[in-house]
């Protein structure tokens, strides 16, 4: 296997000023500079924070390689650990068991939703790879196009985010170490990164490059634009367009060489109803939404889960209640709840957090004595900032999320420890999403060759910060009898649900 910087000319200066800079970013949270003279030495770097746990145990601790020797006063190796030399760590702690990368925007246009069909109990269950082929080859290419962003400013590219190019730098790390792990699996690969650097006419020009016209797979883009860009070129000229973040889903009409990996908004509203179905009855289920385009789409996503899982004709739709849109304080649950025991409030809102603070205090204000309520919400909302925590812990509160890490799972406790023996820094949520989805391609190539995406529905896979289970897609009126000439897109449909317990979002079991 070969996992190769691309020798090839970028746009703008040389493939080895971007490695240059790409470590650079890689060590951008090391502040890797030497101690002036005289100056007291810097703190260790031998281990990160301990991160607690519910049950008061703690990691491990992340072992680094430099210890100061205050005889020869400066930095020696110890026997393992980070590979890169520097003097001083500064730690940002994150909640990784439930930091989440959710793509639908606040301002979500929504699209048109098909007539939600009868249920069809006996319905066939035949599979994407009843049709297609196999077609393995010595060498697979693969071109990845991300946003590294070097030397690019916000100044001269409004779309150049710092956390859009340490999203990309962090993925490609992890997908570097799950390529060791295929080369030693047998797997032969050719890797080329390119940086898309956020933008439209790069990502044009990169498309003609000829190394994009080798390839089998494309990993990225990030933005929705670029993606579009490589869509096309990937439905055209039949290459796999793997697409790691954007959970838009519509992107594309009619491309079977499109994988989205995030769920798409439909996705995580169907896991809601079906988790608020497993534990009530769908009398006990009300949704409350505002009057608004996105909110709406919400409901008809819910509305139309509800039905296909209630598998009658007949079947009623779940009660709904709209608010209006600009009246915060005078919202009143408590006619709504009254005479139950037991009740599951789905909100699918994320735009505005005052909304959702509002709202969540007039349940707490409007529950009974004795009386069960569980509030099933949106991803953002684990991303609210100051925010009463104490709703969700009285609440109940569980969230989708598009990945979740087990800070007691062995697997992930020693990926965060080889990442940092690697690179010298924690590795964050797209570093374990780079590894988990590079590792689960490299081995449907290797065992389905260059036309995979047709058996993924039938390869689930645990991963370690979620679960694969990718679906074909169909457009809006495709028969059943012409699956692989109406496909939309495959789609990773899992979800993962949190509740708030103990202080912190832990997975729904």
């Amino acid at each position: 296997m070969i996992l190769a910087p691309n020798r090839r000319q970028l746009l703008n200066g040389s493939k080895y000023l971007f490695l240059l800079a790409f470590i650079a970013s890689f060590l951008g949270a090391c502040d890797a500079l030497r101690p002036a003279q005289g100056q007291q030495p810097p703190a260790s770097p031998r281990s990160a924070p301990a991160a607690s746990t519910a049950e008061g145990r703690y990691f491990e601790e992340i072992r680094g390689t430099k210890v100061y020797d205050p005889v020869k006063r400066q930095w020696v190796s110890v026997s393992s650990g980070a590979r890169e030399k520097m003097d001083t760590l500064n730690w940002k702690v994150v909640q990784n068991s439930y930091q989440t990368l959710t793509s639908f925007p606040k301002q979500f246009i929504p699209q048109a939703i098909p007539e939600i069909p009868k249920p069809n109990l006996v319905s066939p269950s035949t599979s994407t790879f009843d049709f297609a082929r196999v077609e393995k080859k010595d060498q697979y290419q693969i071109v990845v196009a991300l946003p590294f962003l070097a030397g690019v400013s916000e100044e001269n590219n409004p779309n150049a985010e710092g956390s859009v190019s340490r999203w990309a730098v962090n993925f490609y790390g992890g997908m570097k170490l799950a390529g060791e792990e295929l080369a030693e699996e047998g797997l032969n690969l050719r890797v080329e990164a390119f940086d898309t650097k956020a933008d439209e006419k790069v990502m044009e020009s990169l498309v003609r490059n000829p190394v994009f016209s080798r390839s089998d797979v494309i990993i990225g883009p990030y933005r929705r634009d670029n993606i579009r860009i490589a869509a096309e070129f990937a439905r055209l000229g039949q290459k796999v367009l793997v697409s790691p973040y954007s959970a838009v889903s519509n992107m594309v009409d009619n491309n079977p060489n499109f994988i989205q990996v995030n769920p798409s908004l439909e996705s995580h509203c169907r896991a809601l109803m079906k988790h608020a179905r497993r534990d009530f009855d769908p009398e006990d289920i009300l949704i409350l939404t505002r009057d608004n385009p996105a909110e709406k789409t919400c409901v008809e996503y819910l509305q139309k889960a509800n039905l296909e899982m209630t598998g009658a004709p007949d079947a009623l739709p779940v009660k709904e209640h709209i608010f209006p849109t600009a009246t915060y304080g005078g919202i009143n649950v408590a006619p709504l709840i009254r005479g139950k025991d037991q009740v599951a409030l789905i909100i699918p809102s994320w735009a505005e957090p005052n909304f959702v603070f509002f709202l969540l205090r007039r349940i707490l204000e409007a529950r009974l004595e004795g009386q069960t309520i569980v509030v099933y919400g949106m991803p953002q909302w684990m991303e609210f900032e100051n925010f009463e925590y104490e709703f969700f812990e009285k609440l109940n509160v569980r969230v989708s999320s598009n990945a979740y890490l087990d800070p007691l799972s062995p697997e992930v406790r020693n990926f965060r420890q080889r990442y940092f023996d690697t690179y010298g820094t924690v590795p964050d949520l797209a570093a374990f999403q780079g590894y988990d989805l590079f590792l689960y391609l490299g081995r449907m190539l290797k065992e389905y060759g260059r036309f995979f995406q047709f058996f993924l529905d039938v390869n689930p896979a645990q991963q370690l910060h979620t679960r694969y289970e990718f679906q074909a897609i169909p457009f809006p009126g495709a028969s059943a009898d012409d699956r692989m000439n109406q496909i939309a897109r495959f789609e990773n449909r899992y979800v993962n649900i949190l509740e708030f317990r103990e202080f912190q979002f832990q997975l729904l079991r």
